[in-house]
């Protein structure tokens, strides 16, 4: 088992790429925290992760790996998102990250091999016309993790998962909200070369491999899961005669 032994805490663990990696390394040995705000942790609070983390201390002395998956999305533009909006998404998907770091390091700094993976995102790379503020907090998530891993070396490494669009609770109102959802569906299936979309356990286990031993030598990098879609030009091959 490849997390034996270990103790790990995942933030947004109730539901899709939380619970699926809290359930893979509770398979591979981990001793698993999961919280979320479903449990009425709100890790935007400074409050509740002090909470948090003064728990994980009484129960268990040290945290040997933090996966940081918490966060929303928000899909608006600039000229339309309002202030609270953009302190929102930033708060949920960029802050959060930040006060469960600095909260877990003295934990983290116990541990014999320090490990934190966030939950980045490919609106972090790339800009869409309705993705603000998500993009920013994204975008600003993967600098703060290069931030860490530099800062926190040689005993904590830090790295990223970046997905691709994960088949969740969301994708198919996302689809529905079109004029024609299947032809939506098929546009967007056709932007991966792997010709479907992510599931919650292909972002897991990118996690568990960063999280784990075999990436000892591995920080402030950033791990793309997306099919290829990264990789791909458009195909307009169908448009010819």
């Amino acid at each position: 088992m490849r997390l034996e032994g270990k103790i790990v805490l995942i933030t947004g663990a109730a539901r899709g790429i939380g619970w699926a990696t809290a359930d893979l390394f509770g398979a591979e040995g981990a001793r698993v925290i999961g919280t979320d705000l479903d449990d009425g942790t709100d890790v935007t609070q400074p409050r509740d992760v002090a909470a948090l983390f003064e728990d994980v201390q009484k129960r268990f002395g040290r945290l040997d790996i933090l996966v940081c998956n918490a966060g929303r999305p928000y899909n608006l533009t600039s000229l339309s998102a309002s202030e609270d909006e953009w302190e929102a998404c930033l708060a949920a998907n960029l802050k959060s990250v930040w006060l469960c770091a600095r909260a877990a390091y003295p934990l983290l700094s116990r541990s014999d091999a320090g490990a934190v993976v966030t939950i980045a995102s490919m609106h972090g790379i790339k800009a869409s016309r309705n993705g603000f503020p998500y993009s920013v907090a994204k975008g600003g998530l993967l600098a703060l993790t290069r931030t860490l891993a530099v800062e926190w070396a040689p005993n904590i490494r830090v790295n990223a998962v970046i997905p691709g669009q994960i088949e969740s609770v969301r994708t198919e109102p996302f689809f529905q909200s079109f004029r024609d959802p299947d032809e939506t569906r098929r546009r967007v299936l056709s932007t991966y070369p792997m010709r479907r979309l992510g599931k919650p356990a292909d972002v897991a286990k990118a996690a568990l491999f960063l999280a784990s031993d075999d990436a000892a030598w591995i920080t402030g990098t950033y791990l793309i899961v997306d099919g290829g879609r990264d990789a791909a030009l458009p195909d307009l091959s169908d448009l010819k005669d």
